[in-house]
């Protein structure tokens, strides 16, 4: 079966739990590269570990969106 997102690259943001996480794993599943962002450190480690066991990149990101000074930084 041809996976959808294969060496695609997409960001998804509150990646550290909830939907924002099962979205990071589905497009893991199908292929995809993950920019990870959350605001919670631990959790976002975790995550990442997670999705590198679908063979794929994962780059994780500390940063709060909803705060535009952080985004101007990170």
């Amino acid at each position: 079966m041809t996976k959808k997102f294969l060496n695609k690259v997409v960001v998804v943001t509150g990646a550290s739990a909830g939907l924002g996480k099962a979205i990071s794993v589905a497009f893991a599943q199908e292929g995809a590269h993950i920019g990870l962002i959350a605001r919670n450190k631990s959790r976002l480690k975790k995550t990442r570990k997670e999705i590198e066991s679908y063979h794929v990149k994962a780059l994780d990101c500390v940063c709060d969106v909803s705060n535009a000074e952080l985004l101007e930084k990170t």
